[in-house]
């Protein structure tokens, strides 16, 4: 009965240290700081809790992959080493990274308006918000949308990338809106 009651408190540590490194965004370290939970238990409880703080790290970092908070890349620039890291990091890859329409980042991110953040690069830009995530902002849209005030504006922070339109043309959503763009003209519609 003693080594149950062990057991279930090896993996009851396993799994507070396993969620307290993921809390700490160090989801990688989360089986070995379960193991050690477990080890400092002493008898069998080491191999349940190893187990069980292996599946929870291996499940915090599933998550921190889904919610784009990847690692932080340097990126060598004409102006020095420019980090892009965390949703954005995870976006700018996604858009071929230094290779892609993007291209170099002009800086690093910056903070911008209601807890987001945005990050410049020679082709446009890429804009974040807990509600929103992470997405690109380029041309004409970009030109339009930041002469509404961008991210502080009525259009706010967008809401998807630039994708194309049922008209043929290109169009962005917004959290207080849309920018529609065809045949050189953009078309804002707010609500």
């Amino acid at each position: 009965m003693h080594q149950i009651v062990r057991s279930t408190a090896a993996a009851a540590a396993a799994v507070a240290a396993a969620l307290f490194a993921v809390g700490c965004e160090h989801a990688e370290n989360a089986a070995s700081t379960a193991g050690s939970a477990a080890a400092s238990m002493g008898g069998g409880a080491t191999s349940a809790a190893q187990t069980m703080g292996s599946a929870a790290g291996s499940a915090a970092n599933s998550l921190k992959d889904k919610l784009g908070m990847g690692g932080t890349e340097q990126i060598k620039t004409p102006n020095g080493e420019i980090s892009v890291a965390g949703p954005i990091g995870a976006k700018y890859e996604e858009l071929g990274g230094q290779n892609g329409a993007l291209g170099l980042p002009k800086s690093g991110a910056q903070e911008g308006p209601n807890g987001g953040k945005f990050q410049e690069f020679d082709g446009g830009a890429i804009y974040w918000s807990p509600t929103t995530g992470a997405h690109n902002i380029w041309g004409d849209i970009r030109t339009t949308w930041q002469d509404h005030g961008g991210a502080a504006g009525a259009l706010g922070y967008p809401t998807t990338d630039e994708k194309d339109a049922a008209n043929g043309g290109k169009e962005a959503q917004f959290t207080g809106g849309k920018i529609t763009w065809m045949d050189g003209h953009s078309t804002v519609t707010t609500h």
